[in-house]
């Protein structure tokens, strides 16, 4: 692969769009998903049959979506709700035309239905309905497509597992379909929604621009606003929201007591904050010290982490926690039974302590489940912490309790830590992973493990063409890595230590 300009991944396969207009297709294809004619399952891309002049994919659970240059929308795969809006549910292994639409701008695909934004701020939607998430006012299923009710001048569009999401010109969000997951459509309440509702919070918050920057954790998300407020919904049952209660939230709540963040950080189970007077903040889980306040409580507000200051980046990773100051040390606190804290011990700290070794003139950090990763000036990376996959790129699988370089790297940009395996984008714009592959996260064509970086198969130019020449080492860089590095998701199925 080469000359990608668009990505898009789901559960079980993913496309890329080349500069050409051809669309590739990897991982599973039992339902015919990859687009090339067969039901064989590839562990490396192969050419969408048929498809040329395509600008945008989506991908559902088991149906694709493109998005022609001439807007005429085509889906390919799984179609037993009619999600690929043909007018028939037959399974199809090469694309099909979407009747009906032209003029499309945007296209988003769920777990079983397609949504599709025609230039006229139109949205419309096809397959699965069961739960109302083609806004349509029915439970009907729809095997073509059919316009969202009551809804214009829609911007931008995305689609969950059963619900579906829209972001108007004024920036409010709205949401239709399935609501009993906690409420996952934001209005306040956990019933379905047939038509589109208005997300409250983000109504009265202001638009989506105003948000500087947003982290996920396990169950919880937060997001900054440019105001330097910090806000929080979903799980609160460890407090996790800041709020002040362990009341869980389906729409976003304050952080009590919190301004002038310039930086957040979300743990499974904790988050973090950094103040633009470089002080850090956390609350949230506490069991392992992972807030850093000299105590093992529980915090439903935030807490000030104990002795930092002049603090540019956090990282949270699934019980403890990283720092870096402006001086290029890092700091870190929180479970550590196999060393991720990096200070030459496996005892658990519920204060900050100095990661020791060879480490200094850090510029950015990344913490999984039980390792951490720092990326020093020179463009060298370092690692320390549970390496049983090899996560830490030594060359072995002895967990180290100190940083140990990373081999045969160099030129690095920005890092990110996946649960037990590492990521590094290179300033030349290539992408290189080491540790657990077993899903084939390294990208490198096989699923064997491996404890040394291999490069990702057919990444370059799009990166490269993003990240530039190595970029200087501003507080700002260090926050725009610090959010890379938060979009890796956890695993969920992993207990605590």
């Amino acid at each position: 692969l080469s000359g990608v300009v668009a990505v898009a991944a789901r559960s079980y396969h993913s496309l890329a769009v080349k500069d050409d207009g051809s669309v590739w297709a990897w991982e599973n294809n039992y339902w015919g998903q990859l687009g090339d004619g067969t039901t064989t399952m590839r562990n490396t891309p192969v050419q969408a049959a048929g498809l040329s002049s395509v600008v945008a994919v989506a991908t559902g659970r088991y149906h694709s979506l493109a998005l022609k240059d001439d807007g005429s929308v085509w889906a390919w795969g799984n179609n037993l709700y009619g999600q690929l809006g043909d007018g028939t549910t037959a399974n199809s292994m090469t694309p099909v035309q979407a009747a009906g639409l032209s003029g499309v701008v945007a296209v988003a695909a769920g777990y079983s239905h397609s949504l599709a934004v025609k230039d006229d701020g139109s949205v419309w939607a096809w397959g699965n309905n069961g739960y109302g998430q083609l806004g349509d006012g029915t439970t009907t299923m729809r095997n073509t497509p059919v316009q969202v009710s009551g809804l214009s001048g829609a911007a931008a569009i995305a689609a969950g597992y059963s619900h579906s999401l829209a972001v108007i010109g004024d920036g409010s969000v709205w949401a239709w379909g399935a609501n009993d997951e906690g409420g996952q459509l934001g209005d306040g309440t956990t019933i379905n929604r047939y038509t589109p509702v208005a997300v409250v919070q983000f109504v009265q918050i202001g638009t989506l621009s105003s948000m500087t920057a947003i982290a996920a954790g396990y169950s919880h998300s937060l997001a900054v606003k440019d105001d330097g407020s910090v806000w929080a919904w979903g799980d609160n049952g460890s407090g996790q929201l800041g709020d002040g209660t362990w009341i869980d939230r389906d729409a976003p709540v304050q952080v009590s007591g919190l301004s002038g963040v310039a930086a957040i950080a979300a743990g499974d189970y904790h988050s973090l904050a950094v103040k633009d007077d470089g002080s850090v903040w956390a609350w949230g889980y506490n069991g392992y010290g992972q807030l850093g306040d000299g105590t093992w409580n529980h915090r439903y507000a935030p807490v000030q982490v104990s002795g930092l200051s002049n603090v540019v980046a956090v990282a949270a990773g699934y019980s403890h926690s990283l720092a870096v100051k402006d001086d290029g040390s890092v700091w870190a606190w929180g479970y550590n039974g196999y060393g991720q804290l990096g200070d030459g011990t496996t005892t658990t700290r519920n204060a900050p302590v100095q990661v020791i070794g060879l480490l200094s003139n850090v510029v950015a950090v990344a913490a999984g489940h039980s390792h951490s990763l720092a990326i020093k000036d020179d463009g060298s990376v370092w690692a320390w912490g549970q390496n049983r996959y090899g996560g830490l790129g030594d060359g072995t699988t002895a967990n180290r309790y100190t940083p140990v370089q990373v081999n045969n790297l160099s030129g690095v940009a920005a890092i990110a830590a996946g649960d037990f395996y590492s990521l590094a984008l290179k300033g030349d714009g290539s992408v290189w992973g080491w540790g657990d592959n077993g899903y084939g996260q390294l990208g490198d064509g096989t699923t064997a493990n491996r404890y040394t970086p291999v490069q990702a198969a057919g990444l370059m130019e799009t990166a490269s063409s993003v990240m530039g020449q190595r970029l200087t080492v501003t507080p700002l860089f260090r926050r725009v890595v610090l959010a890379v590095c938060l979009l890796l998701p956890q695993d969920p199925t992993i207990p605590l230590p």
